[in-house]
Protein backbone atom coordinates (compact mmCIF):
# COMPACT_ATOMS: atom_id res chain seq x y z
CA UNK A 1 0.00 0.00 0.00
CA UNK A 2 1.27 3.46 -0.83
CA UNK A 3 2.67 5.49 2.10
CA UNK A 4 0.43 8.50 1.38
CA UNK A 5 -2.68 6.27 1.43
CA UNK A 6 -1.64 4.93 4.85
CA UNK A 7 -1.25 8.51 6.12
CA UNK A 8 -4.67 9.49 4.77
CA UNK A 9 -6.29 6.43 6.38
CA UNK A 10 -4.51 7.15 9.69
CA UNK A 11 -5.55 10.83 9.70
CA UNK A 12 -9.14 9.90 8.82
CA UNK A 13 -9.28 7.27 11.58
CA UNK A 14 -7.86 9.77 14.11
CA UNK A 15 -10.40 12.39 13.00
CA UNK A 16 -13.32 9.95 13.38
CA UNK A 17 -12.07 8.90 16.83
CA UNK A 18 -11.69 12.51 18.01
CA UNK A 19 -15.14 13.45 16.69
CA UNK A 20 -16.74 10.44 18.40
CA UNK A 21 -15.07 11.32 21.70
CA UNK A 22 -16.16 14.95 21.28
CA UNK A 23 -19.77 13.97 20.68
CA UNK A 24 -19.73 11.69 23.73
CA UNK A 25 -18.27 14.49 25.88
CA UNK A 26 -20.86 17.00 24.63
CA UNK A 27 -23.66 14.55 25.43
CA UNK A 28 -22.30 14.18 28.96
CA UNK A 29 -21.83 17.92 29.45
CA UNK A 30 -25.32 18.75 28.19
CA UNK A 31 -27.39 16.15 30.06
CA UNK A 32 -28.81 16.03 33.55
CA UNK A 33 -29.63 13.31 36.03
CA UNK A 34 -31.65 13.27 39.26
CA UNK A 35 -29.83 14.89 42.17
CA UNK A 36 -29.04 12.58 45.09
CA UNK A 37 -30.87 13.87 48.22
CA UNK A 38 -28.18 12.72 50.65
CA UNK A 39 -25.13 13.62 48.55
CA UNK A 40 -26.23 17.23 48.13
CA UNK A 41 -27.62 17.67 51.66
CA UNK A 42 -30.99 18.68 50.29
CA UNK A 43 -32.65 18.12 53.66
CA UNK A 44 -30.95 21.30 54.88
CA UNK A 45 -31.15 23.34 51.67
CA UNK A 46 -34.62 22.62 50.29
CA UNK A 47 -37.80 23.78 52.00
CA UNK A 48 -41.30 25.02 51.24
CA UNK A 49 -42.92 28.33 52.20
CA UNK A 50 -46.58 29.25 52.04
CA UNK A 51 -47.47 32.94 51.91
CA UNK A 52 -50.60 34.68 53.26
CA UNK A 53 -52.44 34.17 49.95
CA UNK A 54 -51.87 30.40 50.07
CA UNK A 55 -49.20 30.37 47.36
CA UNK A 56 -46.71 27.52 47.86
CA UNK A 57 -43.05 28.10 46.96
CA UNK A 58 -40.03 25.81 46.78
CA UNK A 59 -37.04 27.45 48.50
CA UNK A 60 -33.52 26.34 47.51
CA UNK A 61 -30.30 27.49 49.18
CA UNK A 62 -26.57 26.85 48.74
CA UNK A 63 -25.82 23.95 46.34
CA UNK A 64 -29.53 23.17 45.97
CA UNK A 65 -30.02 26.65 44.43
CA UNK A 66 -27.53 25.70 41.70
CA UNK A 67 -29.45 22.55 40.78
CA UNK A 68 -32.15 22.62 38.12
CA UNK A 69 -35.77 22.27 39.19
CA UNK A 70 -37.27 20.28 36.36
CA UNK A 71 -39.54 17.51 37.49
CA UNK A 72 -42.67 17.66 39.60
CA UNK A 73 -45.02 14.89 40.62
CA UNK A 74 -48.64 14.76 41.60
CA UNK A 75 -49.77 12.01 43.91
CA UNK A 76 -53.36 10.90 44.15
CA UNK A 77 -55.30 9.35 47.03
CA UNK A 78 -54.79 5.95 45.38
CA UNK A 79 -51.01 6.36 45.87
CA UNK A 80 -50.40 6.67 42.12
CA UNK A 81 -47.77 9.23 41.13
CA UNK A 82 -47.69 11.11 37.84
CA UNK A 83 -44.55 12.96 36.71
CA UNK A 84 -44.38 16.07 34.54
CA UNK A 85 -42.32 19.10 33.68
CA UNK A 86 -43.38 22.02 35.92
CA UNK A 87 -47.10 21.89 35.15
CA UNK A 88 -49.75 19.22 35.01
CA UNK A 89 -53.13 19.14 33.46
CA UNK A 90 -55.56 21.07 35.66
CA UNK A 91 -57.70 17.97 36.22
CA UNK A 92 -54.67 16.10 37.59
CA UNK A 93 -53.87 18.93 39.95
CA UNK A 94 -57.52 19.18 41.05
CA UNK A 95 -57.48 15.52 42.11
CA UNK A 96 -53.96 15.44 43.60
CA UNK A 97 -53.44 15.09 47.36
CA UNK A 98 -49.63 15.45 47.23
CA UNK A 99 -47.12 17.39 45.18
CA UNK A 100 -43.56 16.16 44.75
CA UNK A 101 -40.47 17.89 43.41
CA UNK A 102 -37.14 16.67 42.15
CA UNK A 103 -33.96 18.56 41.32
CA UNK A 104 -31.55 17.57 38.59
CA UNK A 105 -27.80 18.02 38.30
CA UNK A 106 -25.59 18.25 35.24
CA UNK A 107 -23.80 14.90 34.77
CA UNK A 108 -20.43 16.51 34.07
CA UNK A 109 -20.55 18.79 37.14
CA UNK A 110 -21.81 15.94 39.31
CA UNK A 111 -19.05 13.59 38.17
CA UNK A 112 -16.34 16.09 39.07
CA UNK A 113 -18.08 17.42 42.21
CA UNK A 114 -17.98 20.98 40.98
CA UNK A 115 -21.40 22.28 42.04
CA UNK A 116 -20.95 25.82 43.32
CA UNK A 117 -23.40 27.19 45.92
CA UNK A 118 -25.70 29.89 44.62
CA UNK A 119 -28.07 32.57 45.93
CA UNK A 120 -31.37 31.60 47.49
CA UNK A 121 -33.99 30.66 44.89
CA UNK A 122 -37.76 30.80 45.25
CA UNK A 123 -39.96 28.91 42.75
CA UNK A 124 -43.76 29.07 42.68
CA UNK A 125 -45.33 25.60 42.83
CA UNK A 126 -49.10 26.05 43.17
CA UNK A 127 -51.82 27.87 45.08
CA UNK A 128 -53.69 26.18 47.92
CA UNK A 129 -56.69 28.29 46.88
CA UNK A 130 -56.73 26.66 43.44
CA UNK A 131 -55.80 23.17 44.62
CA UNK A 132 -57.23 22.67 48.13
CA UNK A 133 -56.91 18.86 48.09
CA UNK A 134 -53.10 19.03 48.04
CA UNK A 135 -52.07 18.48 51.65
CA UNK A 136 -48.32 17.86 51.28
CA UNK A 137 -45.21 18.66 49.30
CA UNK A 138 -42.39 16.12 49.20
CA UNK A 139 -38.98 15.70 47.61
CA UNK A 140 -38.75 12.53 45.52
CA UNK A 141 -35.28 11.00 45.14
CA UNK A 142 -35.43 8.94 41.97
CA UNK A 143 -32.07 7.33 42.80
CA UNK A 144 -33.44 5.66 45.92
CA UNK A 145 -37.21 5.83 45.34
CA UNK A 146 -37.62 7.58 48.69
CA UNK A 147 -39.84 10.54 49.49
CA UNK A 148 -38.83 13.26 51.95
CA UNK A 149 -41.60 15.47 53.37
CA UNK A 150 -41.10 19.22 52.87
CA UNK A 151 -44.52 20.57 53.93
CA UNK A 152 -47.79 19.25 55.36
CA UNK A 153 -51.06 21.12 55.64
Amino acid sequence: MNRSIKIIIGVTAAFVLIMTAGIALMAMVNSDRPADYEKYGLGEDVSVEVDDKGDVYLIRRNKAASLTFVVSFTRFSSGERKAGLFAHEKKDMQEAVGYGVELEVNRFLDTFGSIIPSRKSKTFLFSTQDYPKIKEVFYYDENTGREYPLWNK
